[in-house]
């Protein structure tokens, strides 16, 4: 080197080129790693974050260009949007990688265009107000998080979009547009002739997002179920005339799949009433094998209920179905975080059924029995208390089931002869003979339909049949909670065999339940409890173990604390000791 670089000068200029030289090799590296080389961690125990197999592949295997149409806000004020925005740009990144170049991002800022604005707005993509504090000061912005996806000639949008909901939203909108066939779902609801609303509006928006949804009103009239029909839903049938009885009967038989959410009861609590229902499927349900009962199911692990006038309490006959309720080994409820019932009925065997296999998908919770409906009309805390204790002091509780799968080839329970298509005039004069007969206090005279000579298949295909006790649970409004609509979805995709969209919505946040640690002393010491009551609380039959339940319960609660806080300052000491040891062998060398 001396042999170069003979003067001082010469030195200095070659270690500012070196310099520079460094730098410019760091900065390039820098760009071709931001570009090309994207290591990232997901270290949540879901993997919430991280591409799926399943996106991989679906991304993997675009045959054309998806082109995704990003109105996002430009300058967020509110922090938590600001972070859910750049976790939301990571994961198109990652989908952009999947695609291999088959995908094309776009980014457009309603915020600084109104033709930007305009053209998100026709897509129904809305902006959200939300506030956000700067300073003394307290601020109100727009903020647009939507998405256009564009495939051939196909357009599918997500008007707001979250990081932990992100991925199911996002492939399920590219499942959609790359499939080649629109799958069509049949729709059955109440009576099944189309003459009065119903409760299910939005099931049926949720359904017609993906599928082609069908209404199926002429079953009691000879049509039968469309061939093109994937999945039939039926949905509170009430009175359904036998012909319609048979149109779902050979549906199945033809290797047709069913959802059917049936109840005996509606409860009315504006009213204080419970109505019974007949579903007119009861000859179908004894031939598969199932029984459907009158009493309700009675849930101690209930969701809460607020009354005018008697305040929040909690309502046994809302069921909180957990975690531990979903059956783990099916792939339609093994990674759900649970759901919510109301008013449900469990469903009974009436014994086995050759060729049909039964399994349980939802059950309540080891603290359940059931009652009459009657006392579901009950609301007040003091009520319900003391049927609890009284149901606790007859037997003990039991899971039961709530929803079932059925498979295999079913018999027809109209293999003798098969109901003729709806006389009008003999059906309206049967009704009228039924209201009067109950209004008198008399039996309601018995349905007679002709027959006819046609061919009835039995056990002719294997077909599939999930069966929930309680139709409320899909109901419009606050019935139909997030938990719900992914078990409705999961329940229909499941039957349409749409495999690719059970796995992603398989990747949701759990439900992690807190240990009762008064709960858990008092069974301790044999103290009858009804878990996670609140309002409805046994009293203990020895005061002094009830006591001694409290002091432990608050003893472990300080303990816990202790132990956290004490590794906390255990782990602050052994990296302050580390500190001083390195110094010092630094101070030595």
């Amino acid at each position: 080197m001396t042999a170069f670089v003979r003067t001082r000068g010469e030195w200095r200029l070659n270690a500012w080129l070196t310099a520079l030289l460094l730098v410019g090799i760091v900065v390039a590296a820098n760009r071709l790693a931001k570009n090309h080389l994207r290591l990232k961690a997901d270290l949540s125990e879901e993997q919430l974050f991280a591409p799926s197999p399943v996106a991989t592949r679906m991304l993997g295997e675009l045959e054309d260009v998806l082109q995704v149409k990003v109105f996002f806000t430009g300058e967020l004020k509110h922090g938590p949007v600001k972070i859910a925005k750049g976790r939301l740009l990571d994961q198109l990144d990652e989908y952009e990688d999947a695609a291999r170049g088959r995908m094309e991002v776009v980014f457009a800022d309603p915020g600084s265009s109104s033709e930007v604005r305009i053209e998100a707005q026709k897509y129904g993509i809305e902006p959200i107000p939300l506030r956000a504090v700067q300073g003394t000061s307290e601020l109100t912005q727009e903020v647009f998080l939507g998405m256009v996806l564009r495939y051939r000639g196909r357009e599918g949008v997500l008007p707001f979009v979250l990081p932990q909901s992100f991925a199911y939203g996002f492939l399920s909108e590219v499942h959609r547009l790359t499939r080649d066939e629109e799958i069509a779902v049949g729709f059955v609801a109440g009576t099944a002739e189309g003459a009065a609303t119903d409760d299910f509006g939005d099931a049926r928006a949720l359904l017609g997002g993906r599928y082609k949804v069908r209404e199926l009103v002429g079953l009691a009239d000879g049509d039968p179920v469309p061939g093109d029909v994937r999945v039939l839903v039926v949905a509170r049938p009430v009175d359904l005339h036998p012909r319609a009885a048979f149109a779902i009967d050979q549906y199945l038989q033809r290797g047709g799949h069913v959802l059917l959410l049936t109840e005996r009861v509606r409860i009315d609590l504006t009213r204080l009433d419970a109505r019974l229902i007949a579903s007119g499927l009861d000859e179908l349900l004894a031939a598969w094998g199932v029984a459907l009962d009158e009493p309700l199911v009675w849930d101690q692990e209930s969701n809460w209920l607020n009354i005018p006038g008697v305040g929040r309490t909690q309502y046994p006959f809302w069921v909180n179905v957990g975690e531990d309720g979903m059956e783990r080994s099916v792939p339609v409820t093994g990674r759900l975080p649970g759901a919510d019932f109301f008013w449900a009925h469990e469903i009974g065997a009436t014994g086995a059924v050759s060729g049909v296999a039964r399994t349980s998908l939802v059950r309540s919770s080891a603290s359940s029995w059931v009652v009459e409906p009657n006392d579901a009309l009950a609301t007040g805390s003091g009520e319900l208390n003391s049927r609890g204790v009284e149901l606790l002091a007859t037997e003990p509780g039991r899971r039961r089931d709530l929803a079932v799968w059925l498979v295999g080839r079913f018999p027809s329970p109209f293999a003798g002869a098969a109901p003729a298509p709806r006389d009008a005039i003999a059906d309206a004069l049967w009704r009228d003979a039924v209201r009067v007969a109950l209004e008198e206090g008399r039996e309601p005279p018995p349905r007679e339909v002709a027959t006819t000579d046609e061919e009835v298949l039995s056990a002719a295909a294997e077909g599939q049949v999930v069966l929930v006790g309680d139709a409320d649970w899909i109901s419009d409004g606050k019935f139909f909670t997030q938990r719900n609509q992914l078990l409705f979805e999961n329940l229909v995709d499941w039957l349409a065999l749409e495999d690719d969209l059970i796995a992603l919505r398989a990747k949701l946040p759990r439900e992690r339940r807190i240990d009762d640690f008064l709960t858990q002393e008092k069974e301790k010491r044999g103290l009858s409890t009804l878990r996670g009551s609140g309002a409805l609380e046994l009293e203990a039959s020895d005061p002094r173990l009830l006591s001694e339940a409290e002091r432990a319960a608050v003893l472990r609660r300080w303990l816990c604390m202790a132990v956290a806080t004490g590794g906390s300052l255990f782990l602050a000491l052994l990296l302050g000791l580390a500190w001083r040891l390195a110094q010092r062998w630094g101070a030595v060398a």
